[in-house]
């Protein structure tokens, strides 16, 4: 008799749409950060900041993909704060990921 063994494996493509909306929320906040706040980030700040991100999504955005993210969030940001604000509930959520994420791995 032989026995047959199913394996459930991730729909192709799933987790890695996950991973890069978890990518370009961190690069919304990040930008919302640099617009709103007035920041500007030195080399230290990206270096920790890109480490933190990449831990996030496992190292699993290819480069394409995290430049191709930066830049949808820049421009995604850049509209929002033009419509809505600075002061939006939208441009907030991006900040509070900011503040409470981010800004702890900047302190340090």
């Amino acid at each position: 008799m032989i026995a047959a063994a199913v394996v459930l494996l991730p729909r192709p493509g799933h987790a890695d749409e996950a991973l890069e909306a978890t990518y370009l929320r961190y690069q919304q906040a990040i930008q919302a950060e640099a617009v709103c706040k007035h920041r500007d980030f030195d080399t230290d700040d990206n270096t920790r900041i890109a480490s933190y991100v990449e831990g996030k999504v496992h190292h699993r955005v290819g480069p394409d993909q995290r430049l191709t993210l930066i830049e949808r969030a820049r421009l995604q940001i850049d509209q929002l704060v033009e419509q809505r604000g600075c002061d939006s509930a939208e441009i907030g959520d991006f900040l509070t990921v900011f503040v409470t994420e981010l800004a702890p791995i900047l302190a340090k």
